[in-house]
């Protein structure tokens, strides 16, 4: 079968699986390395990045970067 030979939304359809397959194949090559894989966040800590979030949608602004690196004593170059 030819692409031409397919109607808008078998096409659209085609594209749609072929990046759903993509993404599959993406997130578990990313899951065979990563260490972190299958575990779960302590409940505090999504306490508090759920509110860093809500603070930030508020109009909060967080620490500088650079004052972050600076008080972690990472050179940002």
């Amino acid at each position: 079968m030819l692409v031409s030979d397919l109607t808008v939304e078998e096409l659209k359809l085609l594209i749609r699986e072929t990046v759903s397959e993509m993404f599959d194949s993406m997130l578990s090559e990313i899951e065979s390395i990563d260490p972190d894989a299958g575990k779960t966040l302590k409940a505090e800590f999504v306490t508090e990045l759920l509110e860093s979030f809500k603070r930030t949608q508020m109009g909060e602004r967080g620490t500088p970067l650079a004052d972050a690196a600076k008080e972690l004593g990472v050179d940002l170059g």
